[in-house]
């Protein structure tokens, strides 16, 4: 509710608005009595998606047209740059709490190798404001708790360090390369798997912080043996990964930004 005040206070076009909060009389069994009235918005993200899906008969998620994705892009990115401004961070950045303004309609392209989404006229508020926190005095919002889904969670929230500008900027980073590859989800269910699938490295100052910190229940030992692979794969370079899901030269610009907002190590913001 902290969030959604403070939004309220000083709005923004793609941040969900609160309109009204109020209490109940006589709640329906197994319902709060506290109600929160917020402007209305369409179908989120996901939910376009999984529609998309079901109207072609893919067995996978559609994803969007590359103008699509630069939108989309651009304002959640105003969005989350508001929230920074306000010393929020979201925390729970995803495709079901990206919701577009109003129901659309939109356009199926059958004909490559999966299906494309494509809309003319549309505009997305970010909404769900349950797992955000507010900003310390030092930058950090207060305490440290484990937030996000695992396939969009940060490194800096698996070792059980503090919150950064970089957290939510991971998340966005996943969001949209799930825009363009749906497949495309980093599978985070093993902190191993990731940093193996990225390609990634992690500072001596980063995993001490980690340990010291004592929020973290992983183990590092398999880094020991993961940096003898390393040091034999071709590259060592923890973007190489993205790099190799680019359609054509016309999606450089969108894993240009992907390497940038994909950077692994919390310690580089």
């Amino acid at each position: 509710m902290k969030a959604l005040r403070k939004i309220r206070e000083n709005p923004h076009n793609n941040l969900l608005l609160l309109y009204s909060v109020g209490m109940l009389k006589n709640p329906p069994p197994g319902y709060t009595d506290e109600v929160i009235i917020t402007e209305a918005c369409g179908p989120s993200i996901r939910e376009i998606m999984t529609k998309a899906r079901i109207e072609t008969g893919n067995t996978k998620l559609c994803s969007f047209s590359m103008d699509n994705i630069k939108r989309i892009g651009k304002q959640i990115g105003d969005a989350m740059l508001h929230l920074e401004k306000l010393k929020i961070f979201h925390l729970d950045l995803k495709a079901s709490n990206v919701a577009f303004s109003r129901n659309f309609k939109y356009e199926m392209d059958t004909s490559l190798t999966h299906a494309i989404i494509s809309m003319s006229d549309f505009d997305i508020k970010v909404i769900d404001y349950g797992n955000s926190l507010a900003h310390s005095e030092s930058g950090n919002p207060e305490g440290v708790k484990l937030v996000q889904p695992q396939n969009m969670r940060a490194s800096e929230v698996f070792m059980g360090l503090p919150y950064n500008k970089k957290t939510d900027v991971w998340s966005y980073g996943c969001l949209i390369a799930q825009s363009d590859r749906p497949s495309l989800e980093i599978q985070q269910s093993q902190f191993e798997m990731m940093i193996f699938r990225m390609n990634a490295t992690i500072s001596r100052e980063t995993l001490e912080e980690s340990k010291q910190r004592g929020k973290c229940s992983l183990n590092f030992d398999f880094l020991n043996d993961y940096k003898e692979v390393n040091n034999n794969r071709e590259g060592n370079n923890n973007q190489d990964y993205l790099m190799e899901f680019m359609r054509d030269d016309t999606d450089l610009p969108l894993f240009e930004f992907l390497k940038f907002a994909l950077k692994f190590d919390p310690a580089i913001i």
